[in-house]
């Protein structure tokens, strides 16, 4: 697979502002062991420069591979802590894993979890009894699914950047990864199946489904993806009633979140785990859900796609699966006004829009104080939601195995 074909030399240079401004900001507002983090991000953008502006495939091979390397071993040698879910089921899941000795014993198991995930776990004890194994298991997991969906979709793409796409990837994204392990796991089968459906190969995209579904059972949202794909086959006119249509029902549905999830808990489509997560107050973490930051961030976003439409970029099939997941990343999040938890809803959609519209800028179809007014959003929103109060306590970070022990 070719992992990049750069057509012009590529640098965003208010992403090496960006860095330059957190770089003496962070220490003053005594938060310097923020800049460990700062330091990775800036290593991995580094390297997606690389990728963008060299022609040598070989090199880019490397390259690719030794970002995906850095990612897991990051991440995989963090502390146990560093991420709230670490000490939440990580060690659970490890030890149904060593009474597990056969393929029979695993598909009789009444072990109450995701399936997916259990598998893998099964597989890190089989090479190591170290349960930070399974760190590094769930680590390469994850970020290999997500460059690999990347490189999938940059490929057939004339225009793109690694270094964008990094840049909005780990300021949005990256602690959560941290976190919300078995989530993203399924989050990062669904993007290389959303890779599918933007290359029109349907069939491939539907089959993912089903592993991302036993990885988290949350994941048999995404199918919400599949009918605005569909959606395009259909004349205009039907297309855009059909359209307003489900987004408006999907506002409603929001209302009556409650009278819906027992059912579904009771189906068996949504766990029980999923359930006992809900009723908690207004606030996701530390995050505020429709702070003047997200308003402002999704109103970039919906400029920068109207500008992409408007310009005859995407139409049709690309549209209409820009449109869905668009529309369901602000729909869940207003969901989570009475259902907190269904804040993680939003994030399926989030996680293949970033890519998306990491496409989409690399278009140069906005001006430069639009790109710096989302840049300075996102950073703002990473600064308040994981390191002054940090969300899913991975700040600060702490690797005994990489010595980084604090400050």
């Amino acid at each position: 697979m070719i992992i990049n074909k750069p057509t012009e030399f590529f640098v965003d240079k208010w992403i090496i502002w960006v860095f330059f401004v957190l770089l003496f900001y962070l220490p003053i507002v005594e938060r310097g062991e923020a800049l460990v983090y700062l330091f990775f991000f800036f290593i991995c953008i580094s390297l997606g420069f690389i990728l963008d502006n060299t022609k040598n495939f070989a090199l880019n091979r490397i390259v690719f591979i030794s970002l995906i390397v850095l990612f897991f071993l990051f991440a995989g040698f963090r502390n146990f802590g560093i991420g709230v879910d670490t000490n939440v089921y990580i060690m659970r899941y490890f030890y149904q894993a060593e009474v597990i000795s056969s393929a029979k014993d695993f598909f009789i198991s009444d072990f109450n979890g995701d399936k997916g995930f259990l598998f893998l776990a099964c597989v890190s004890h089989f090479f190591c009894k170290d349960p930070q194994f399974f760190l590094v298991c769930i680590a390469l997991f994850i970020y290999s699914f997500t460059f690999f969906s990347a490189a999938k979709i940059f490929q057939n793409e004339k225009k793109f950047s690694w270094m964008l796409f990094l840049f909005i990837w780990l300021f949005t994204l990256f602690h959560e990864s941290l976190n919300a392990m078995r989530q993203y796991c399924a989050m990062s089968i669904l993007l290389l199946s959303f890779v599918f459906l933007w290359n029109n190969k349907w069939l491939k995209a539907l089959v993912l489904v089903i592993p991302a579904y036993f990885f988290h059972s949350s994941s048999i949202v995404f199918l919400i993806v599949f009918f605005f794909y569909m959606l395009s086959f259909t004349s205009k006119q039907k297309r855009i009633i059909l359209t307003c249509f489900f987004i408006l029902a999907g506002i409603i549905l929001t209302v009556k979140i409650f009278d819906v999830l027992p059912s579904l808990n009771n189906s068996g489509i949504v766990a029980d785990q999923f359930i006992e997560q809900y009723g908690e107050d207004s606030k996701h973490d530390s995050m505020n859900l429709f702070g003047p930051s997200f308003w402002a961030m999704y109103s970039i976003m919906s400029f920068v796609i109207w500008k992409t439409y408007s310009k005859g970029f995407i139409f049709n099939k690309k549209l209409m699966l820009t449109i869905g997941i668009h529309s369901f990343y602000f729909i869940f999040r207003l969901a989570a006004f009475s259902v907190v938890y269904l804040n993680r809803l939003s994030s399926y959609f989030f996680y293949c829009e970033v890519l998306v519209l990491s496409i989409f800028l690399t278009k140069n179809i906005v001006s430069e104080k639009i790109k710096i007014a989302l840049y300075l959003c996102i950073v703002y929103m990473w600064y308040k939601g994981f390191i002054f109060h940090p969300g899913a306590e991975t700040y600060p970070y702490r690797s005994t195995i990489l010595g980084i022990t604090g400050l």
